[in-house]
């Protein structure tokens, strides 16, 4: 019975040290816990406002001007847009061993056929008289492979002057599927710009700014189509050129304009593949 009586009292002691360890260490997790309660911020000073200071401002600032160095240490030529050189003596004799430009065509009877939109003609002015016009050329007797295609145009705020490249399988249309074309033009913006599209894709090739430009004025514009080389004049001065090594392969051609009064007149077209 003292052994039983020991025992017990050993065991009684035994859970009572294991109550208070238990206990001790919930209080300290709880303790732990409110210890870690995130404080809420308070916000602290603001950083100061630094304006900065403009330094030589005014009329009396001097201006800079950066040079352009080229590796050699000389100051690299100013930029000039390249202009395919298209001058020769003899402007109907093959030029390109690719391309033949000895066969001219006879424009006399040449004649523009409604495609899309509609023109009032007049005295060779062509005047929209709807968005969205397309007259052109696609007899087989008046083709136009290269030369010289010109206009006087005034695009009226719109997309307006000169297609040719063209193939159609198609009477009457705008851009889409089956219809291929180069298009020279002023644009609405006044930027002198060609384009072209191929199957109702469309693609900007080359452009440039139009100094002064006015929607109201007439401009004239010269494409000199060599195939694999195009340039625009405006006014008599080459000022856009393209080169491709995959051409379009119609011989179409005609006007096309975007906006209503827009108006293109002194068509002329020859087979000449030169800008003298």
């Amino acid at each position: 019975m003292h052994k039983e009586k020991k025992s017990a009292v050993l065991k009684v002691t035994a859970f009572a040290l294991t109550a208070v360890l238990c206990c001790s260490t919930a209080a300290l997790i709880v303790a732990a816990a409110v210890n870690h309660v995130p404080q809420e911020r308070v916000e602290g000073n603001r950083a100061s406002t630094v304006m900065p200071v403009v330094a030589g401002a005014g009329s009396s600032a001097e201006v800079l001007t950066p040079q352009i160095v080229t590796g050699g240490g000389t100051e690299a030529e100013p930029y000039e847009p390249f202009i395919p050189n298209l001058k020769d003596d003899e402007p109907f004799i093959d030029m390109d061993v690719a391309y033949d430009f000895s066969t001219q065509y006879d424009y006399t009877n040449a004649s523009l056929v409604y495609c899309n939109g509609n023109y009032s003609i007049s005295g060779g002015a062509y005047t929209a008289t709807a968005a969205n016009c397309i007259y052109a050329n696609r007899n087989a007797e008046t083709p136009f492979p290269y030369g010289t295609l010109s206009a006087d145009v005034m695009n009226n705020g719109s997309d307006s002057g000169l297609i040719f490249g063209l193939s159609s399988n198609v009477s009457s249309f705008w851009e889409g599927a089956g219809v291929s074309y180069y298009f020279a033009f002023v644009s609405w913006e006044g930027i002198l710009f060609l384009g072209r599209t191929v199957n109702g894709g469309w693609a900007s090739l080359a452009y440039t700014d139009i100094s002064g430009f006015d929607a109201k004025e007439t401009y004239h514009l010269q494409v000199v189509y060599r195939v694999d080389k195009i340039v625009l004049a405006l006014d008599g001065v080459p000022m856009v050129s393209y080169r491709t090594d995959t051409p379009l392969e119609g011989t179409g051609w005609g006007i096309r304009t975007g906006a209503v009064g827009a108006t293109i007149s002194n068509i002329t077209i020859s087979n000449k593949v030169t800008l003298d």
